[in-house]
Formats: C-alpha cells, sequence, structure tokens
C-alpha cells in the first residue's frame, strides 16, 4: 500500500532478450561476467525515511519503524 508520486518502473532482463544478447556474444567471441546483486537492495538509502509497523508477534504495540534504506517489497527499491 506504498504510495509513490514518482515513476517505480524498473526494467527486467526477458529470457529471450538474454538469449539473443548470449548469441551475439558467442558468435563474436566476446568476453562476458556475471555479478551478484544479491545485497543491492539493502546497501541502498532511501531518499525519504518510510514509516510501518512491526510485524505480528514484534515491536511494542502503538509504535512505529522508521525504513532508511531500501528493502525487498519497497516500489521504490529498484531505482536505487
Amino acid at each position: 500500500m506504498q504510495y509513490t508520486a514518482e515513476d517505480t518502473y524498473a526494467a527486467t532482463l526477458a529470457a529471450q532478450t538474454f538469449r539473443a544478447i548470449m548469441a551475439v556474444i558467442a558468435a563474436r567471441g566476446l568476453e562476458t561476467r556475471q555479478y551478484d546483486a544479491v545485497n543491492a537492495f539493502a546497501n541502498s538509502a532511501l531518499p525519504t525515511p518510510i514509516l510501518c509497523y512491526y510485524a505480528e508477534g514484534y515491536g511494542r504495540i502503538g509504535y512505529l519503524l522508521r525504513v532508511i534504506m531500501a528493502l525487498y517489497g519497497l516500489k521504490t527499491s529498484p531505482l536505487l
């Protein structure tokens, strides 16, 4: 239920596009590298903090969490 006034589109690579790129690389004998971006969301700072409720069973009733780093599931995370 997060609202953002900004464009939150983040492009993803389709399997067909990936295969086409790999075919061009193989045909021309180019070198490729693969990078692991597992922690990309966790290392990005949010431009403005977001307030959210504690998950059920955690925290104290009536308190909020202030999220300052990007998390999986936030609409703005892929852009950061």
